[in-house]
């Protein structure tokens, strides 16, 4: 319903005023003003120095309030100590955001006073602000060039987003060599007001935008920025580039378990980074990544398939067909699998007939041309037989073309014509395997997950009443027979455990759960000592590793602290492979998970809590595990999924290990478990997930007055399958109120879309009956927050057969109350007019309707919640 992202009046601003603009050489005020002039602003620009009546033979106005026109951002390039009475000029302007260019180390310091009486002023106005320290914003096609980077920038379809100016420059210098263009430009500075997920959200919304180039050093609020980026990876990729800012430092391997699971393609040089820039302006591949490799020089070939190899990048399979028009076009050299070398008769016709050949084979994705252009070819021919293949096809090419003369006019040439090109058959690989990685990725988020059999909305119960009771007694460790009580109630299996006193209990217990045991010493949970272990495999070295574990324990441990020894069955399961599995705490990103095999040395794969079926699958293809059987694989995702609803509801969980998980066609059992809490004085204990968990709170039972036993619940991944029956099954008439057009059923995207929902910025609530031992949706209310952050757009819907039986006023209460939880400050919503019902729904919920001004056949709904 909102046509225009909030940040686009300071983004692709119609008017500027420089606050500071000057003549004065190198000056700050001089040189912004200079690249606006210089860029051909398309807006109106006012100079503003009270010392000046003119600026480079533009009128200049002494104040703010002189101008008497609208001004949509002002750029502030004087003093930093000027910075608050000139916002207070903006607001009374009327000023929508400001750029602060000042780069004054005062000003950017994290909680001076100056800092703080700026961005409250800002706040407090409603003035939106970009910085300080460097800030600055490009729009060429436009012409808005309020920076003071330069030179003059290119338009085309890359946006850039940098904290830092040199890397905008480092950046901004490799396009203009390459012919790259961008639809924005936009440097932070310190971004103490409009930061990153804001800006990825304005990108995302922005038609002129293909690709993002994202440069990240810091991350204040990691649930925006996840939100933000994933949805910005629906549509369009991101490459980002880590620098590590030393005030605070991001852990580099949940950095890349984020920027994975958002998603986004990952590069760790600058080179990457420049490269990732040619590339993206052909946008994201849609075929495949099947490469098929061209080269009139087989030194330069060689250098591409081995640099294809090691990217893991598959060369074509050729057709039987293919290969026939390789062999019969004259000039071809030596054909191997996915790459062909061509001879130097004629490379020319060679080339041409080579590239149509590989053009008309479906299992050819993309064509690498790598050229020499080696007497006596002419360049230009080469180039020829390139842009004119590419200006009939669809199929992606791109080429990298060596040596200095030549090289540099044939990769003008090919760029111009939208061919990406680089300076080596490396680069080249280097550039298309980012957009091989944001292919994968995205098939990856396509994905539709398959029912667990458990329903998402089950809770640990007994976990979080274990937990909370050991807090309320001031603990931070749970006994050994809490956390096996802890880990069996979100359905893992562990060993039999028995507390004893005694030696002669101690055997006892043995007996019963069966040779072998562990004999396990357990610091009382307020200790922070270690556990220690004894293994045992007879009555008598029971008794004897009970008495070295008592010795033991009273010597390192102060008095009163022993919690007794606990004997714990330690079954033989001689085909089981043997894991290990710990969650910590990560100072950004909240919960993240660690599996890999109970081996100092072995890798273990990271992924971010909480997770779905998909990713566990996804976790368990990372971890480097041997092969496991159907059977174990399920097990150890049901393990992992536990792990996830664990920690997911229970925020005050400090850490969680598995020192044995064994995995066997059995199932799975875990042992040497060891969970700590955080301290009950912390009020905030750990960041929140940054990814928003499933939100168990809203999951509501109530009855009908016939007796119908309703579910209200929020939508979940694995509810692919009966969302698509509810919408097949309505009718016509339904559809069409909902959907405003005559579908059959959802698209997969549109599925996917529906059921894959971030919690943090929509929500999604079914009415559900029970059927066996399935459900039925019967009802659908859903939101989408608005780009403000403070408007929701929602939309509902019920099955005819359940209709005049109060479940939409249900359903909308319910979502109009979420809506509030989160701070939302108004509901909307586009109505046919022809749709009575809705409409009567409407107006008794408190909704006031009115025409669509565009079009008479909708009526547009708003009302304002109370939060």
């Amino acid at each position: 319903m909102q046509d225009r992202h909030p940040l686009t009046r300071l983004f692709a601003a119609n008017s500027v005023a420089v606050v500071g603009a000057s003549e004065r050489e190198h000056a700050i005020g001089m040189v912004v003003f200079r690249n606006l002039q210089n860029a051909g602003y398309a807006g109106r620009l006012y100079p503003v120095n009270p010392r000046h009546d003119a600026i480079f033979g533009v009128p200049a106005y002494k104040t703010l309030g002189e101008i008497g026109a609208p001004i949509d951002v002002a750029v502030i390039c004087t003093a930093a100590a000027t910075i608050p009475d000139i916002l207070k000029q903006c607001g009374k302007c009327g000023i929508a955001g400001v750029i602060l260019v000042t780069p004054y180390a005062g000003l950017a310091e994290t909680g001076t006073r100056l800092e703080r009486r700026t961005l409250k002023i800002a706040r407090g106005l409603g003035i939106r602000v970009l910085g300080p320290d460097n800030a600055g914003i490009l729009r060429p096609d436009i012409g808005l060039h309020a920076a003071t980077a330069g030179p003059a920038v290119k338009a085309g379809r890359l946006a850039l987003v940098t904290s830092s100016p040199a890397l905008c420059s480092a950046m901004l210098d490799h396009a203009a060599k390459a012919e790259t263009g961008f639809s924005s430009v936009i440097v932070t500075g310190a971004a103490k007001d409009i930061a990153t997920p804001e800006i990825l959200d304005y990108l995302a919304s922005d038609p002129l935008t293909l690709g993002i180039l994202l440069h990240l050093d810091r991350i204040d609020d990691a649930r925006a920025f996840m939100s933000a980026l994933r949805a910005t990876t629906r549509t369009k990729p991101v490459v980002a580039l880590r620098t590590t800012d030393a005030n605070a430092p991001i852990d580099d391997a949940v950095l890349e378990a984020a920027l994975r699971r958002a998603g986004a393609v990952r590069v760790r040089s600058l080179g990457e980074w420049l490269d990732a820039a040619t590339i993206l302006v052909r946008g994201r591949l849609t075929g495949g990544t099947q490469l098929a490799i061209v080269a009139d020089d087989p030194a330069s070939g060689a250098l591409a398939s081995t640099r294809a190899a090691e990217r893991g990048l598959a060369l074509a399979s050729f057709a039987t067909s293919t290969r026939k028009a390789l062999a019969a076009a004259q000039g071809a050299g030596r054909t191997l699998e996915g790459a062909i070398q061509l001879s130097r008769d004629d490379t020319p016709y060679a080339l041409r007939k080579t590239v149509e050949a590989l053009l008309a084979d479906d299992a050819v994705d993309v064509i690498l041309s790598v050229l020499a252009a080696q007497a006596p070819t002419p360049p230009h021919k080469l180039s020829r037989v390139l842009t004119d293949a590419a200006a009939k096809t669809d199929k992606p090419m791109l080429a990298g073309w060596t040596g200095s003369s030549a090289g540099v006019a044939g990769r003008q040439l090919l760029r111009r014509h939208g061919i990406p090109a680089f300076e080596t058959p490396e680069a080249a690989i280097d550039a298309f395997a980012l957009l091989a990685e944001d292919f994968r990725q995205q098939a990856r988020l396509r994905r539709i997950p398959t029912p667990t059999g458990l329903p998402p909305w089950r809770e640990a119960d007994g976990a979080r009443l274990l937990i909370d009771a050991a807090r309320q007694q001031g603990r931070t460790r749970l006994s050994c027979g809490e956390r096996h009580a802890v880990l069996r109630s979100v359905g893992i299996d562990t060993p039999v455990v028995t507390r004893t006193q005694t030696p002669n209990e101690a055997i006892a217990a043995a007996l019963q759960a069966g040779f072998p045991v562990i004999l396990r010493a357990d610091a009382a949970p307020s200790s922070p000592a270690a556990t220690m272990t004894r293994r045992a495999d007879s009555v008598g070295a029971v008794r004897a590793a009970f008495d070295a574990l008592l010795a033991a324990t009273r010597a390192t441990t102060p008095e009163g602290t022993i919690d007794g020894l606990w004997v714990e069955a330690d079954p033989d399961r001689p085909q089981a492979i043997m894991l290990q599995l710990s969650v910590r705490q990560d100072a950004h990103f909240g919960p993240t998970l660690r599996l890999g095999r109970a081996d100092p040395w072995a890798p273990q794969a990271l992924a971010l809590l909480p997770l779905d079926r998909l990713q566990a699958q996804d976790l368990i293809a990372s971890a480097h595990l041997p092969a496991l059987t159907i059977g174990a694989a399920l097990a150890l995702e049901a393990v992992l999924l536990g792990v996830s609803l664990l920690c997911s509801q229970n925020a005050s969980l400090d850490a969680l290990d598995i020192g044995r998980l064994r995995i066997d066609a059995l199932g799975a059992l875990a042992a040497e478990i060891d969970i700590t809490l955080a301290a009950e004085t912390r009020q905030a204990p750990h960041p929140r997930p940054a990814i928003a968990p499933y939100p168990l709170h809203w999951v509501r039972d109530w009855v009908l007055p016939d007796g119908e036993r309703i579910t209200l619940r929020p939508i979940a991944p694995e509810d692919a399958d009966i969302e698509q029956e509810f919408v097949r099954h309505l009718s016509d008439e339904s559809k069409y109120y909902r959907f405003m057009d005559a579908l059959r059923e959802l698209t997969p995207a549109t599925l996917i879309r529906f059921t894959q929902i971030d919690y943090a910025r929509e929500m999604a609530l079914l009415a559900t009956i029970a059927e066996g031992k399935t459900e039925r949706v019967i009802g659908v209310a859903r939101y989408v927050v608005c780009a403000d952050g403070e408007t929701a757009e929602f939309a509902l819907v019920v099955a005819d057969a359940w209709q005049k039986r109060g479940i939409g006023r249900q359903l909308m209460a319910a979502l109009i109350e979420e809506a509030q939880e989160k701070g939302i400050r108004r509901m909307v919503g586009d109505v046919l007019a022809m749709n009575a019902k809705m409409l009567r729904l409407a107006g008794a919920l408190g909704f006031s309707s009115h025409p669509d001004p565009e079009d008479s056949t909708i009526q547009r709904i708003s009302r304002a919640l109370d939060v």
